[in-house]
Parts: structure tokens; sequence; C-alpha cells
């Protein structure tokens, strides 16, 4: 809703101030006379004056010394902003606009916790701070001020200033929840706030949550870089712990509030959604396990959809599971209940002996690697391998590691020429690079291999014969893992 203008911010209490300056020239400017009271009623009802002129508590103008007023301890507004043009415009045309201010001696009675603060100077300003600051640089002897001896207690000195201020452009929203919060310490509620600042409770409200919000998003509301409406939004979220996370989203990626609930929302539910799963494999007793880790790149072959293929691996003790965001996937740690659903389908009538040579034809690989080769014959396929550009995947690696464990490289016979070479003079080393090359091309040597195919295949296809496959086979049981 509109914000209603009130105190001397508007043209028409300047234009009264105006026709009142005559009266200023004959008060008198210490604090401790009698001033002259001001005949101008609307003035003093603007400034929520006493409604008889012939009151004690009535307004009352005076001419002090700019260095004489001290700034009010409890003022809202945290920074009095650049004062250039208020400055020029002073020295030009004078003060024409009082500043509220009320004694020293009545504030020290009023809020004596605060004594300290505004040192030795006669009065304390109430509402005008930027006038004065103004004033004092602009080198001005004198400024008018009107007196206000009606607000000489705490509630009144504070809703007094704070109400005078709250309406003026220049409040920041968080100078302006400072004000709220002031007046809410000396026991006002929201409702009783928003009648005496003549805005409604709903303001108050959202000014007031301003007050919690992180650190860094009051900075960035200061210094503009955050919209209100958007701090506002901020500020109403709840739990509140989340405005931390919702910051830190904000402004690392610069999105809205609405949008960065959203993703708050969608992690949170993604976490849900692990935890779900983690607690479905402890109850169906499956290990987890992480795809990418132990299966590398044919992570996508060892994957299980078919609901029949993850019974039989269930049954065979070869399912794994994987808590995702997505939910619990099942794996299998078997190559051919891997390739189940991966490999193209193999027609019902042919499934067994298809079953029977891949085991064949991994059976022979087993055979070949696990008798050493001379090392001309390891060198001879290791140059091969590098020309072809032949790179070792995670499964070849998990192979050779699975069959020959006595050449793993962190093995205490790796370093010594193995028991089962002992008529060769191949290192261990070399043995286990020929051996992952051996099994690299199994993977990648297509099913079929004709007589046209590559020459590196058909060589790996001659290793596997001259190892005991007497058969021209079409699919491998390790070529099912990639």
């Amino acid at each position: 809703m509109a914000r209603r203008n009130t105190g001397l911010g508007s043209g028409a209490a300047v234009a009264a101030a105006k026709r009142t300056a005559p009266a200023w020239g004959t008060t008198t400017t210490d604090a401790t006379s009698t001033p002259t009271a001001v005949e101008n009623k609307g003035i003093v009802h603007a400034l929520r004056g006493a409604e008889e002129l012939g009151d004690t508590n009535a307004p009352l103008i005076i001419e002090v010394q700019p260095d004489e007023v001290a700034p009010h301890p409890r003022n809202a507004r945290t920074t009095l902003g650049d004062l250039d043009e208020l400055v020029e415009s002073l020295k030009t045309f004078g003060l024409m606009q009082p500043i509220l201010v009320m004694s020293a001696a009545d504030f020290r009675a009023a809020d004596p916790q605060y004594a300290s603060e505004i040192g030795t100077q006669k009065w304390v300003c109430l509402a005008g701070h930027r006038r004065r600051a103004a004033a004092e640089l602009a080198e001005l002897p004198k400024i008018h001020a009107i007196v206000r001896p009606d607000l000489a207690n705490a509630e009144s000195s504070v809703t007094g200033f704070v109400t005078e201020n709250l309406h003026r452009a220049e409040l920041s929203p968080l100078d302006e929840a400072r004000a709220y919060d002031m007046l809410a310490d000396l026991g006002l509620s929201q409702r009783e706030i928003a009648a005496r600042c003549a805005v409604s409770q709903g303001h108050v409200s959202k000014r007031l949550s301003l007050r919690y919000l992180p650190q860094p998003a009051q900075d960035a509301l200061e210094k503009r870089e955050l919209l209100v409406s958007e701090a506002t939004a901020l500020a109403m979220s709840k739990p509140q712990e989340d405005q931390v996370l919702l910051w830190e989203e904000i402004s690392r990626r610069g999105i809205t509030v609405a949008t960065a609930k959203e993703e708050l929302l969608r992690q949170r539910e993604e976490r849900q959604r692990i935890e779900d799963a983690k607690t479905q494999a402890s109850a169906a007793g499956l290990r987890l396990v992480e795809p990418g880790i132990d299966f590398g790149s044919y992570k996508r072959k060892h994957r299980l959809y078919d609901p029949a293929a993850i019974e039989r691996a269930r049954t065979a003790g070869t399912l794994v599971g994987a808590a995702t965001t997505q939910g619990l996937e099942y794996y299998s740690t078997d190559p051919v209940v891997a390739a189940a659903t991966a490999e193209p389908v193999i027609p019902t009538e042919s499934l067994d002996e298809a079953d029977q040579e891949a085991t064949a034809r991994r059976n022979a690989c087993r055979s070949l690697i696990t008798t050493p080769p001379t090392t001309e014959e390891a060198l001879a396929d290791l140059a091969r391998a590098v020309l072809r550009g032949a790179v070792i995947s995670d499964v070849a690696r998990k192979t050779v590691a699975e069959w020959l464990p006595h050449l793993a490289p962190h093995s205490p016979s790796a370093t010594t020429t193995s028991p089962a070479n002992s008529t060769g003079s191949i290192e261990p080393s070399t043995w286990h690079a020929w051996a992952l090359v051996v099994v690299q091309d199994e993977l990648d040597t297509p099913a079929a291999t004709a007589a046209n195919s590559p020459t590196w295949q058909l060589d790996h296809h001659a290793r596997l014969v001259k190892a005991g496959l007497h058969v021209d086979l079409r699919t491998s049981e390790l070529q099912k893992q990639s």
C-alpha cells in the first residue's frame, strides 16, 4: 500500500516553515533560557505538538550551534549518505527546515544508559541528522531547531524521532527495520507500531524480518545489490536455517529466491531418495557399489533392468545395488548376467549354445594369460597394442587381477620372478602388461571374426585357438562386460 508522507518532508511543510521565518530571528539561543513558543499551529501539529500553545510542553523554536547538537544514540540510520548537495544548498539558501531536538538534560533523564554517548553537547537530535551534519560541514554558525519537551521520556523520545524519520525517502529498508525494532523493544506490538507510523501491520512484519537475514544478504541489501522484494522473500523463508543455504545459491548463481527454493527442495528430495535406496538395499541384504568406480566405463553393461535378470543375479549371489538420486539401481558382478540386457537379444533356441561358447572363450583366454609368454612374444603383442591405440579398461584390469593375483602391482611376488615362470626369464611386470593387452584384445574383438578382419583380431583369435579354443565362436563372455 502507498505510504502517507508525514513530518516536514513535504513541500507544504517547508512552506509552512518559511512563513514562520520572521519569528525565528527573535528567539533566544541558550538552552537555559525560555524560548518563544511557535505561533504557527500547522508546524506544531505536524510535529505532534501540543493542542494548545499555552501548554508547558508546547514545541519551541530556538537557534543552536550545529556542534552543540549530539546525534541520537538510538538513531536507526546507519549512514548519512552523500551530503555534498545538501551542504551546497545550505551555503546558498540556509536551513529552510528546522531540526527537531530535545535538551541533553531531558535525554539523560529519559535514557541514562546513553548519557556518556552525547558528551557535553546541550542538545540531542531527534530528527534532521543529515541537516545537522550538513550544517556543520557548511560551517553555519547557527541553525533553527524545534525543541520537544513533550518527548522527555524513553518511549516518547524513541517514538518521536522514529516516526519523524521513517517516511523519508533516503531511509534504507534495514534502517527502517532497526527503527521498528527499537519501538518493539519499548514493548509496542506490531499493530501499535503500524498505527503510530501510519503503515500496515504487514509492512512492519516484513521490515522486521529483514533484521534476521544472513549478514551477507543484509550487506547486499544495503549496497542495493539485492532487491527489497527478494530480500523480503528470503527473510520470510522458513525454516530460518534455510536462509543461509538459499543465499549461497542465490549469490553463486544469480537466481531468484523462488528458483533457489526449488533447487534446495530438489536437492533434498534427491538426498532423501538416496537414503531410501540405502535402506532398501540394507533390507534386501544387497552390497552397495559405486558403478563408476567398480565398473568404470563399462558400468552400463553391468546394469540390470529386467526383473527376471535381477532375480537370476539375486539367486546366483552376484546382485549388488547402487543408491542414486533416482532410487535403488541394480547391477551384477557376473559378466554373463550383466550383459543379459546390454547385448543384442540372442534367440532362445540358441541360448544354451551361446552360453557354452562364451564360457569356452573365456576359459581359453584365461588359460592363455596364465601361461607366461616369452619376452619376445610379450613385447611383440605390446607393440601391436600400442600401434592400434588400445586403451586398457577397468574390466580388463579387474579380470587380470582376478586371474593373476600374484602379478598385481602391489603383490610381494610382483617384484620377483613368479614360480610359474621358473623356466623363463620374463619379468612379472612385462607378463602383467601383456596379460592386460590380451584381455583387452578379447574385449575389443567382435564376436564373429571374419577373414577380412584386422590383423590384430585374427592374431588374437589364433592365440585363443592355440590356447585350446577349437570352435568358431560368436560371443565372448568377457565382451559382455564391455
